[in-house]
């Protein structure tokens, strides 16, 4: 059983992967990749779920991370709807991510210290982790990088079936019907509104000192990602791994291509100011004024704190 558990978390491209992935570096630590997305655990039926509401109570919650603890969980089909050719091939026969990471913390015996739990599907969960026991780390980019990533590789998030559950949790959003309707079903639309609902409840958060959350600005990490990333660790309690200082310098220096092809999900050689800044060059003029009006007065508020 791990003595520690760290939620990695935030919005989809909101760079949680990096994060977690420095994040596991740490001695006597482990990585659980996204058990609560499409290939995760089976207890989980809902895309984002939010504590509390019907099929998902605090006391779901609370035996899930158990679970998660001491590596006792069922996964689910590890081919999701539309993976093709070799790479769903590849995740049916071997397994996602999600499933390889299970089994990669369960073979290291001597890293049961600290749980890194990787998850931006856990971002509603975050604010629960005071209750549960565990603390969060939630990984803020900017309204318009998130939405130029959501463009450059054309997913669309499932944002009417999470509203639906999120009025009932938070309550409506007066203008959000309206959204909906103009933006219709593009990628960088959807990205604006998943932002919106998966950011406003973070604001209150943001303007307090709490033990259980950091939040993680990824414009203050582009300035100085060292001062960033070491203030980080420092908050879990932690000194920051040369490994971690190493690879931060390296991928400074060598830099990889700023706006990524629209198949490659990650580059791990790219900068945090690289990740943040391509968005000018994708997003359209029009693009970026929805994106504004939608979130740009929460994006303030996060970045005032």
């Amino acid at each position: 059983m791990f003595k520690n558990t760290v939620l990695v978390t935030g919005a989809p491209r909101s760079g949680t992967t990096p994060v977690g992935q420095l994040l596991s570096m740490l001695p006597k630590s482990a990585l659980l990749y996204e058990p609560m997305g499409l290939t995760g655990d089976k207890a989980i039926n809902l895309r984002f779920p939010i504590p509390g509401e019907p099929d998902f109570s605090l006391s779901d919650l609370s035996t899930f991370v158990n679970r998660m603890r001491n590596l006792d969980m069922s996964f689910k089909s590890q081919r999701r709807p539309g993976h093709k050719g070799f790479s769903g091939m590849a995740a049916r026969l071997i397994g996602s991510r999600s499933l390889l990471s299970y089994y990669n913390a369960k073979l290291s015996i001597h890293k049961r210290d600290t749980l890194i739990w990787k998850d931006p599907h856990g971002v509603f969960c975050a604010a629960a982790g005071a209750d549960v026991g565990f603390r969060s780390i939630v990984s803020v980019r900017s309204p318009y990088a998130h939405a130029a990533s959501f463009k450059r590789l054309g997913w669309v998030s499932p944002v009417s079936d999470i509203y639906a559950r999120y009025g009932l949790a938070f309550g409506e959003i007066s203008k959000f019907d309206d959204w909906c309707v103009r933006v219709g079903k593009t990628p960088y639309g959807s990205a604006a509104l998943l932002w919106h609902l998966t950011h406003k409840p973070l604001v209150p958060l943001s303007r307090e000192v709490n033990p259980s959350i950091y939040i993680l600005n990824m414009e203050r990490v582009a300035e100085d990602e060292l001062v960033a990333y070491r203030a980080l660790f420092d908050w879990l309690g932690e000194e920051m791994p040369r490994q971690v200082e190493s690879k931060i310098i390296f991928r400074n220096r060598s830099k990889g291509d700023n706006v990524p092809n629209s198949t490659k999900v990650h580059n791990f050689n790219r900068t945090a100011a690289q990740a943040n800044s391509y968005w000018k060059t994708v997003l359209s003029k029009d693009e970026i004024q929805l994106v504004e009006e939608i979130n740009g007065s929460l994006w303030n508020d996060i970045c005032a704190t």
